[in-house]
């Protein structure tokens, strides 16, 4: 999982994302989440209706046990892409 984090550290892009998201919410991050997270942030200055970044914030809010923020992020997600319902924000079922 590790090396898993660190290859979508390294190597994601904002144009990478739409494609990447389905990959990025299989992975439990780690110590990655924060890093992801502030990228996340960074893109959403110049592209703020950006369904993936929200998306993107919204799968990190979870990882990191930020139910609210989580939710808040993922519906501001489904606003600028309903099509994202038809995924659960978080591929992996937590116990």
């Amino acid at each position: 999982p590790e090396q898993a984090e660190k290859l979508v550290l390294d190597n994601l892009s904002l144009q990478d994302l739409p494609q990447a998201w389905d990959v990025i919410r299989q992975l439990p991050l780690g110590r990655a989440v924060l890093q992801l997270r502030k990228q996340a942030q960074h893109w959403l200055r110049d592209h703020a209706n950006h369904a993936h970044l929200y998306a993107l914030l919204a799968y990190c809010a979870a990882q990191e046990g930020e139910s609210s923020q989580a939710q808040q992020a993922w519906q501001k997600a489904l606003q600028y892409a309903p099509a994202l319902q038809q995924q659960p924000l978080l591929a992996v079922t937590t116990r």
